[in-house]
């Protein structure tokens, strides 16, 4: 399989279309179709074709390694032979053959004599002899007699680096380097004092607060003994202090509870047709914050001015009294969000009944005790996303009420 035939499987498995691709990296459409074609012209070079690569996996979130891998391996042997002919050394317009005398012109004497010095093969050493046809060593134009040679070493010199700036610095060894008053001994006395001064700095802190939960605790005994002592307080004190008969209680006697919606769908302005990253709103639900229900991104945190929020819509199945929310966000702050619940599946018919602002990770949202069928977690505004854009990130919604 190749790699555009494997991202475009993982783009299928995932429900996702080209265009939402596009739109979440970035990428021009008409590049990916290439890409899930293997064809990278458009890519401007393999540096961004890797690129491209990484962004597409990413969002499909499988591993981009293997992938990167196969591009370059397939890639390769065309490099290899580009590599091969730019590394061919350059040759001379004519290499004498070894053995054969070659000829090279002299310079030019005040007697024309233009006649050139032939000399015997390269692999041959020049003699100080004069031989025919043959050039002596004081001949040659330009040498350089080893007495000539600016400093160079005599045979009975000493050969020694020549040091620049300095000599360098000898090496001490360790124990050297150390100071002389630091024995082995102090220093295994210097670690059993900062250990003990650890255990103690540890066992004052746990009695500090050993100290404030046991005073914490002191306040509602208190109270309770205040309330056995009061038995003699009239029926009108004990009336103000107790809850009316006719107020509502907040469960009606009974314990909330975790409550499983029927449904979930993602929600926008217009409804659930309109809603962000629809495929993926079961996620919202699934408690893996590896695999998060996503908002579209958006230019500004207020959805660049296209819309007034987004969020997802948890269909109860039936009427049930909600008491408690629990959010699980991603790590940028900068959400804003409302809790509304009601009867119908619209916002008219979904006031809010919680909010919070600034929101980041778990977020817990308490109201009084409101029936409805439908509970909508409804977004105003979005935190920053590591891309430089706005979006936000849901991977775990628990209501608790009771029915």
């Amino acid at each position: 399989m190749t790699v555009g035939e494997a991202l475009a499987r993982a783009r299928h498995d995932a429900g996702l279309s080209t265009a939402e691709i596009s739109l979440r990296t970035r990428i021009r459409q008409s590049i990916i179709d290439g890409i899930e074609h293997d064809d990278y012209s458009a890519c401007g070079g393999d540096f961004y074709a890797r690129g491209h690569i990484r962004a597409i996996a990413q969002v499909l979130r499988v591993d981009s390694v293997p992938l990167v891998e196969a591009y370059d391996a397939a890639r390769r042997p065309g490099e290899w032979i580009v590599a091969a002919s730019r590394s061919e050394p350059i040759m001379a317009a004519r290499t004498p053959e070894l053995g054969v005398p070659y000829e090279e012109p002299g310079p030019v004497t005040t007697d024309d004599d233009t006649q050139p010095i032939t000399m015997g093969p390269r692999s041959d050493p020049v003699t100080t002899g004069e031989a025919p046809g043959m050039a002596t060593a004081d001949e040659l134009p330009g040498r350089v007699t080893a007495d000539e040679l600016p400093g160079r070493v005599a045979a009975d010199e000493p050969r020694q680096p020549v040091a620049i700036g300095g000599p360098p610095d000898p090496i001490m060894a360790a124990d050297v380097s150390e100071p002389y008053w630091m024995s082995r001994r102090d220093r295994h006395r210097a670690l059993w004092i900062a250990l003990g001064a650890t255990v103690l700095a540890a066992a004052g802190l746990g009695g500090l607060i050993l100290a404030v939960g046991t005073s914490g605790h002191q306040a509602p005994n208190a109270s309770g003994a205040g309330r056995r002592h009061a038995g003699g307080r009239s029926a009108t004190q004990q009336a103000a202090a107790s809850p009316s008969p006719s107020s509502p209680s907040p469960a009606g006697g009974r314990r909330a509870r975790a409550l499983i919606p029927a449904s979930i769908a993602a929600f926008g302005p217009g409804g659930t047709g309109q809603g962000d990253s629809p495929q993926l709103a079961r996620q919202a639900l699934a408690g893996n914050a590896a695999q998060p229900w996503h908002s579209a991104w958006y230019t500004t945190a207020r959805f660049g001015n296209l819309q007034s929020g987004t969020g997802l819509l948890l269909d109860m199945g039936r009427t049930v009294t909600i008491t408690s929310a629990r959010i699980a966000l991603g790590h940028q702050r900068g959400a804003d969000l409302a809790l509304r619940i009601g009867n119908s599946p619209d916002l008219v018919g979904l006031p809010p009944v919680a909010r919070a602002n600034g929101a980041a990770g778990v977020v817990r949202l308490t109201a009084a005790p409101t029936r409805g069928r439908y509970v909508l977690v409804w977004f105003t505004r979005l935190p920053p996303d590591q891309a430089g854009t706005f979006q936000v990130f849901v991977y775990d919604i628990t209501l608790r009420g009771y029915r």
